[in-house]
């Protein structure tokens, strides 16, 4: 008996949604979506995760009627940030994203397609 992955068929979201950090994968395009007290946030960009884990995302947020954009960029695991006006990169007190994650709440798989010779996932 093997995997459903490992036999050639369709792997679930919750699989796919593990396998960035013990796999091949060397960088993917994120889209960001989320919401909780009383915030929301939207962004993408890009996550490198070989050979060392890195980021570069643009976030679009509102907490109420206050709307704001940050842009973070973590390298070497320290994040560094600014905001819509601001020229000069600051270094964040705070943790960056974690792209590695599992706890990701209800992965959907919406498609695959080739890349190349390469087979590639689209999960919300």
């Amino acid at each position: 008996m093997c995997a459903v992955a490992a036999c050639g068929g369709q792997p679930g979201a919750d699989d796919l949604w593990a396998r960035p950090a013990h796999s091949g994968v060397q960088d993917a395009h994120a889209t960001l979506d989320g919401a909780g007290g009383g915030a929301t946030l939207q962004g993408d960009g890009i996550v490198v995760f070989k050979p060392r884990l890195a980021l570069s995302l643009h976030l679009e947020t509102s907490a109420g009627a206050l709307p704001g954009e940050l842009d973070l960029l973590e390298v070497d695991g320290v994040t560094y940030q600014r905001g819509r006006w601001d020229q000069k990169w600051a270094r964040s007190d705070g943790p960056g994203p974690d792209p590695t994650d599992g706890g990701a709440s209800h992965p959907r798989l919406l498609g695959q397609e080739m890349v190349g010779s390469d087979r590639a996932w689209h999960l919300q």
